[in-house]
Parts: structure tokens; C-alpha cells; sequence
């Protein structure tokens, strides 16, 4: 499965907290963003690599469902897990019915990170931890090659960082930064709220207690734990797709709506496998054991002091939930009934 998808999944939450600087003081964005999904492409152009790609989907468990309920384990009363996607499309900020309806229970609304969309929140982590997103000496540039400096500012200039607040970032701020398109960049950072937010919004009209799993500081502590060298190559894979940034923004959306939730990762390692060095490879493999499996393994356990006082809405990104070491998994290995709901 792409240790580069999961990775991407994994720092979404974060961008909305390194992006809020930057679009500070802007107006509201009406902004369409556009794009195609990929998976439709694919299977007309390479009905084989299609193939490929859905079978692999269809291997991976846990992948029918977005939202699941939870009981037994000395569960006070049921609760739910609920795969979000940080993303601003009304299509997915629009909560659904079973959403909804499950929220009708709940005394309390965990989130994977508290204070997205909270911009005092967000400036005071920049104020108070700039070691986690600043380089301690030298430029961002230095860890490119001279043909790619040119494009990754000019990327990331189109999101709302300059050169001269770029060349001071860590590699993986950068790397987050450019994980969306321009547009949903804007988008989330202006009045549009992703899904996460409309969630806790939804849940703050209703008196529903609304906490967080992690803090923004442990986070960014984790993505700051790479070496260097480990996330500048993330940022160079993650540059090499920013052309077509808004069709994979599209791609993972549409997934997502058709509840084909597995079918994006062997999607992207489709596409991009072909392109990786071996040498990134390794390089991924080593550092996604600790942002992904390990960070899964931390979340099952703080979610289960939640479950297990009942009426609890779990919302963590979609694509931690499916797999051998995704929550739903990890859940029911801690003792928890866990059923597909939508």
C-alpha cells in the first residue's frame, strides 16, 4: 500500500494549522475548485492497472464504511468511529443523515486535533513552537535540486507562502503545504469549513462536548521527528504531483463519496510507484512506521478511554480507519464490537 497516500491523509489536519498564517487578514474565497477523478481515467486508458489497483482494494479490510459503531468492552453505551476527509467540498462538509442521526446520541465529539480552524490557536503554536516548523539554520532550498527550487516556490507561493517565508520552513511544512490545490489551500483557510469543522460546529449548536485526541504540538512534534533528509524527500515526491493536485484532490473526494476508501492508496502507488528512487522507498518505509502505525496504535488507545464512557463520536481521518493496523482493526483487537454502519 503508498506510504505516500497515508502519509498525505496523515498531515492534512496539520496543513489547516501551517497554512493559517498565511492566508491571515484574507477575504472569504468563493472559490469552485475544479479537477477530475483519476480512478475513471485509469480504468479507460489501463484497464489492467485498474484491475490491479481493485483488487488490491478489495484485499484490504475495513474499507465498506465511513462510519462504524462501537460496543461491548464495558462500553457504557454505543459510541461511533467516523472516517473524516479534511477537505472544504460541499459534497463532504455537508453532513449526511447517518451522521447526523448518530450525532442525535452523542454527549461528546472527539476530533483527531483539536483547534483546526481556531486561528489564535494556530499563530500561538507558530509563536510558542517555532522549532517544530523552522529550520535551526540554513535554506529549504539547499535540499532540492537547483531544476526543482524554482517550481516548489512558485507552489507554494499559489498557497500563500512567500520565498522568503519559505526558504525558512522545515521540508515537511512545505510538503503539507502543497498537499492540497491552491484552491482548497484558500478554501480552508478563509470562511469554508472543511468536514471536521462542520462536525464540530454541528456539535457546538447542539451542546455536544467537543475534545481532541492530540494537540496540535504533539503533531507537529511527530512530522518534526524526520531527519532532514527524510522530509525533503517527502516534499520532493509530494512536488513532482503538484500539477495535478486538483484531479488527486478530486480522486480522493469522489473515493471517498463511493465509499471506495482503499481504492486511493493503491491508486496513488499506481501512479507514482514508477517514479520513486529505491532509495526513497527505503526512506519512506522507515519514517511512515512511526507517523502512521505507531501514531495508529497512540489513537486506538486514547480512543478507547473515550469509547468506554459511552454516547462518543470518534472522527478521525478516513484513511486510518481500513487495513491490518487501521483503527477499526485495532479496535476490535482491544476487545471492541465494531459494525459497519455507512
Amino acid at each position: 500500500m503508498s506510504r505516500l497516500c497515508k502519509l498525505r491523509s496523515a498531515m492534512a489536519a496539520g496543513l489547516a494549522v501551517v497554512m493559517a498564517m498565511a492566508f491571515a487578514g484574507q477575504t472569504a474565497i468563493a472559490a469552485v475548485c475544479g479537477g477530475q477523478s483519476l480512478l475513471g481515467k485509469l480504468e479507460s486508458e489501463d484497464p489492467q492497472l485498474y484491475q490491479q489497483v481493485a483488487d488490491e482494494a478489495a484485499s484490504t479490510p475495513n474499507g465498506e464504511a465511513v462510519l462504524w459503531k462501537v460496543t461491548g468492552n464495558g462500553t457504557a453505551a454505543p459510541s461511533y468511529l467516523f472516517g473524516t476527509i479534511h477537505m472544504t467540498d460541499v459534497r463532504v462538509a455537508t453532513l449526511s443523515d447517518p451522521v447526523k442521526q448518530a450525532m442525535g446520541t452523542v454527549k461528546v465529539l472527539a476530533l483527531e486535533v483539536l483547534g483546526i480552524g481556531d486561528k489564535k490557536a494556530q499563530q500561538s503554536i507558530f509563536t510558542k513552537r517555532r522549532d517544530l516548523v523552522l529550520l535551526r539554520g540554513g535554506s529549504l532550498w539547499r535540499y532540492l535540486e537547483p531544476g526543482m527550487q524554482n517550481s516548489v516556490a512558485r507552489d507554494l507561493q499559489l498557497v500563500g507562502i512567500s520565498q522568503i517565508v519559505a526558504r525558512r520552513l522545515q521540508p515537511w511544512v512545505a510538503a503539507v503545504a502543497l498537499s492540497v490545490s491552491p484552491c482548497e489551500s484558500k478554501r480552508q483557510h478563509t470562511d469554508h469549513p472543511m468536514q471536521d469543522q462542520a462536525l464540530a460546529i454541528y456539535a457546538k449548536e447542539r451542546g455536544i462536548e467537543v475534545v481532541g485526541l492530540e494537540t496540535m504540538a504533539e503533531q507537529f512534534s511527530v512530522y518534526s521527528s524526520m531527519s532532514i533528509k527524510e522530509q525533503a524527500i517527502f516534499l520532493i515526491d509530494v512536488a513532482r504531483l503538484s500539477d495535478q493536485m486538483h484531479d488527486f484532490n478530486e480522486t480522493m473526494i469522489q473515493s471517498y463519496l463511493d465509499r471506495k476508501v482503499t481504492w486511493y492508496v493503491p491508486f496513488i502507488n499506481a501512479i507514482t510507484g514508477r517514479n520513486k528512487t529505491a532509495a526513497e522507498k527505503e526512506v519512506k518505509v522507515n519514517y511512515m512506521t512511526a507517523l502512521i502505525d505507531k501514531r495508529n496504535v497512540d489513537l486506538a488507545e486514547r480512543t478507547e478511554a473515550v469509547l468506554k464512557t459511552g454516547n462518543a463520536m470518534i472522527a478521525i481521518g478516513a484513511y486510518r480507519l481500513p487495513g491490518e493496523q487501521g483503527l477499526v482493526t485495532l479496535l476490535r483487537k482491544r476487545g471492541f464490537t465494531v459494525t459497519a454502519v455507512n
